[in-house]
Order: C-alpha cells, then structure tokens, then sequence
C-alpha cells in the first residue's frame, strides 16, 4: 500500500485486485484484476509512488515445471486513480540464468507471506532513481527510470545469507545518502536484531557504509527493541520503526553536532534524538 506524494489517495495493491480511496471525497475504487500482470499470476510485496509513476516489487510465477518457482520481478507503473486500474509501462525480472547464488534461488514459499521474502521500495523523484530491498537475496537494487523505461543502474549484497534490504529509504532527495535496514537472522531464521546501514555517496556494488546503527556513539535507545521493522524517512528525520510497538525519530544534527540516540531516561513513545556536540 502507498499514497500520493501529498498523502491525498491512497493506493492498495494484491494478487487479485487494486483499489484506490480518495480521502476528500471518501471514494474508494476497486479494480478486480490483477492489471499488472493479468496473465501470470504476480504477488506484490512493496510498492512506492511518486504522483505520477510507481515501481512495485514482487514475485511472478513461473511455468510449474520451472525449478526457479517465483521470480523477483519489479514493476513501473501508472494507475488511474478513479478506477483503481494499474498499468504495467515496463518491467525487470532478476536473472535466472545468472551465475550469482541469488540466480539459483527457487522461492519457493513465496506465496505464503513468509516474512523472508519482505521487499522494499523507495522512489527518489528528483533524481529519478528508486531503491528495491529484496531481503531473501540479502540484496538492494538501485534503478533510474523515465515515464517510459526502467533501467538497473547497480546493486549491492552482503554475501550469501539473508535480511540485507528488509527497509530502504533515501535520507535526501538531492543527494545519494541512503539508509538500508538489515535483519540479522540465525540459520533458522530466528529474527534477532536489525542494523542500518548508512551510505553518502553514490550507491555501487563495491559501496561501504559511513555509518552503521546501532554502533559506540549512537546505541540503542534503552527502552527499543532491537528488532527493527521499517525505516522511515521525511526531510529531516529517519523513523524507526521496533517491534512491540517502538518508535523512535532521529532528527537532523546541524554542523558540528551529531543526534544522540541515547534517548530520555524513562520510556516514551515516540522518542527523539538531542543534538549534541
């Protein structure tokens, strides 16, 4: 589910149908078809939009004798807001015949709302580029796209495993800061613990962090639970969202000082960062 850029329509999106609501009028539109892929049956898992175009990541099925049995596949589309009808512009499936150890995954299970299989979607209007985390590959992709074309520009991955690309955000529509949210998982995927990942420069596969939370100078609120389920961002914050119902805001620091996430000594929610030397 995604808005329009000034949270005026909200768009809602599965396998069987779209709908959209109009909050000023009330009016909710529903499409009973899956319009993005009326043929193969595609399972959305993140959606983002900028007001004209949208991207949505998901999984598309393959031929039942396939031994790769759901495809990672993400989508540009626009929507028509008074019927709720979506189309699909064009698309990009993650390679099967690929030599990398994500080309050989079968997905199985991804039609279960197996958690491991979350994505992520973030669109960049400005500088037309938008990020898709794919947490089950341990991978996030970066795309530039028109109105008409989708194109791969890179991606980055932590090795074989899996939790890297659970949240995407950009921290600054005019620069290339973006903070990507990674699960730490046990090797029966038992979610632990959550890290984020902050990057300054333009994203490559080769990109290393500037910063990863929670680290020496910015720990975890004490009262936050270090499972993290979504990440956030405005102009001037990055939101975290924790399990059992957590929520903490790191506010912009000016020059020379940083945003201490230390946090107040008793439990609040929502709690804010300080701005400290």
């Amino acid at each position: 589910m995604t808005t329009d850029p000034l949270g005026l329509i909200a768009y809602g999106f599965s396998n069987l149908f779209t709908f959209s609501y109009t909050a000023s009028t009330g009016n909710l539109a529903v499409y009973e078809n899956n319009s993005l892929s009326p043929s193969t049956p595609f399972l959305p898992y993140a959606v983002d939009y900028d007001g004209s175009r949208g991207i949505i990541a998901g999984f598309l099925k393959n031929n039942q004798n396939s031994r790769i049995k759901y495809n990672a596949t993400i989508i540009l589309f626009s929507i028509d807001a008074s019927t709720a009808n979506a189309t699909q512009i064009k698309s990009w499936k993650y390679p099967m015949n690929g030599t990398t150890w994500q080309a050989g995954q079968t997905n199985a299970g991804a039609d279960k709302n197996d958690p491991k299989f979350d994505m992520s979607v973030s669109i960049n209007p400005t500088a037309t580029q938008v990020l898709v985390g794919i947490q089950s590959m341990n991978t996030v992709l970066l795309f530039s796209y028109t109105a008409t074309t989708l194109t791969l520009v890179t991606s980055i991955d932590k090795g074989r495993g899996i939790g890297f690309g659970k949240g995407v955000a950009w921290l600054s529509d005019t620069l290339n800061s973006v903070a990507i949210l990674a699960n730490v998982y046990s090797t029966s995927y038992v979610w632990s613990s959550s890290k984020i990942y902050v990057y300054d420069s333009p994203l490559t596969s080769t990109s290393q962090p500037i910063s990863i939370f929670p680290n020496n100078e910015q720990p975890l609120y004490s009262y936050m639970s270090s499972v993290f389920l979504n990440i956030i961002t405005t102009p001037r914050e990055l939101v975290l969202l924790a399990a059992q119902g957590g929520l903490f805001v790191m506010l912009s620091a000016p020059s020379g000082y940083y945003s201490s996430t230390i946090g107040p000594t008793v439990e609040a929610v929502p709690a804010f960062s300080s701005q400290l030397p």
